[in-house]
């Protein structure tokens, strides 16, 4: 048996949430890369991938409010309930994490999470980040790397918090391998092989 359900409980549809919260996005426009890297063009030209700017987690309904103090108080983040059951919150660059609260035993359990998506937030001001999220009783835990420092939300989902200037630093610190096709690319090692 898996551990993990195979089916979720009833949720508005993603689309038809997305579609009511921004009707100015349209498939066919290009959004620039944050990082500057490029992008498919509409000429089709050939690009890298990247991830789109919209999450969304499932959290237990019993954990709204420490949702709320963690992406709107400490990670500033602006919030709009489209449905009393939805928390979409979006940051400065325009990314978004839409909450789903659900009931508590339908949610990933803490255990869970761990061997889930691992988030990061770039921001401005790591110490008072940090800061901020020991106020909630966050604390940040060991990992194979510790930059940046990673902490687990509401409900588990793990984030880490990384000063904005010094992300590239942070990458760079990781072991590479080169790919298999012996190619100039390298790609990141996992540090247990």
């Amino acid at each position: 048996m898996s551990e993990f359900p195979t089916s979720f409980p009833s949720t508005p549809s993603l689309k038809k949430v997305s579609a009511a919260r921004f009707p100015e996005r349209r498939r066919d426009k290009q959004t620039p890369h944050p990082a500057g890297l490029p992008v498919q063009g509409l000429d089709g030209a050939i690009s890298v991938a990247q991830i789109g700017l919209t999450h969304y987690l499932r959290v237990s309904r019993t954990l709204k409010k420490e949702s709320r103090a963690l992406y709107e108080g400490v990670l500033r983040a602006d919030v709009k309930s489209p449905q009393p059951d939805i928390d979409i919150f979006t940051f400065a660059n325009g990314s978004r994490i839409g909450i789903f609260y659900i009931d508590p035993n339908d949610a990933l359990t803490v255990e869970q999470q761990l061997r889930s998506l691992w988030i990061e937030f770039d921001v401005d001001d790591e110490p008072a980040t940090v800061a901020g999220l020991q106020k909630l009783g966050l604390r940040p835990f060991e990992h194979f790397n510790n930059e940046p420092k990673y902490f687990q939300a509401p409900g588990g989902q793990v984030f880490g918090i990384a000063q904005r200037d010094n992300r590239a630093l942070a990458l760079s610190a990781l072991p590479r391998q080169s790919t298999r096709e012996g190619g100039s690319h390298e790609q990141f090692a996992h540090p247990e092989g």
